[in-house]
């Protein structure tokens, strides 16, 4: 038996289209779900870029957080509400000029849909989230004025009791500015009340502060810190210490 093949008579394979990566540092996906990352012409698939990022095409035009793509007769992805596009679908953090999804708090969506922060800011996604810094005093020290605090704020601190460690005891007072990277300077410094015994009244040093011995009936003087005064009382007297 022969069989005639006529010229032109042999049916052309029908054009795919391969699921491609975004050109981000994010990788996207396609619905409904190719093993192969292959798919017929003629097809409708919905692309979702990861995270924070949105679709976008011709570099200008934002769609929303998916993307329905159509793959055509050349084997290309196309937005399925343009199909004469022939540039590329990528994934961005921001969009200038959008509403929706341009750089917030001030910033700047740069050429490469990056966002650029003011001062005080820094971007995480297209949210410029405002730098502070947090600062929790001791019992024995004090802030002013009252945090949390904004980039180039300054603040005093005081020793309630003691004194701003490594300093003469008369130092009661450090000042400190926030700084962008979320910290302060100077680094702020401890308030003690000792270094050592010898800075306390008959008491001892336990973590740089004076302890009194209750036992002796030695108690912490109200007025200094450094003090352990000796409760001095008649014998009958002395049960509500």
């Amino acid at each position: 038996i022969s069989v005639l093949l006529l010229a032109g008579s042999v049916p052309s394979l029908a054009a795919q289209c391969s699921k491609y990566d975004v050109t981000s540092a994010d990788a996207n996906s396609f619905q409904p779900f190719s093993a192969t990352g292959v798919y017929n012409s003629d097809t409708t698939v919905t692309m979702s870029c990861e995270g924070e990022l949105v679709p976008l095409w011709d570099l200008a035009a934002a769609l929303g957080d998916t993307l329905s793509l159509y793959c055509n007769s050349d084997g290309n992805f196309v937005p399925d509400s343009d199909r004469t596009y022939s540039g590329e679908v990528i994934c961005v953090t921001c969009v200038a000029g959008d509403a929706n999804f341009d750089c917030t708090n001030g910033g700047t969506c740069n050429a490469d849909h990056s966002c650029d922060c003011p001062t005080g800011y820094n971007a995480n996604g297209r949210v410029c989230e405002e730098i502070t810094c947090p600062l929790l005093p001791s019992a024995i020290q004090s802030a002013s004025p009252d945090g949390p605090y904004k980039v180039n704020d300054v603040v005093t601190l005081t020793c309630t009791s003691g004194h701003v460690e490594g300093s003469d005891t008369s130092v009661k007072d450090q000042t400190i500015t926030c700084k962008d990277t979320g910290g302060f300077d100077p680094t702020p410094l401890d308030c003690i009340v000792c270094g050592s015994s010898a800075d306390c009244t008959n008491g001892e040093c336990v973590s740089k502060k004076c302890v009194c011995d209750a036992a002796d009936n030695y108690i912490l003087s109200t007025t200094d810190a450094t003090v352990c005064e000796l409760v001095e009382c008649a014998a009958d007297s002395c049960s509500g210490r």
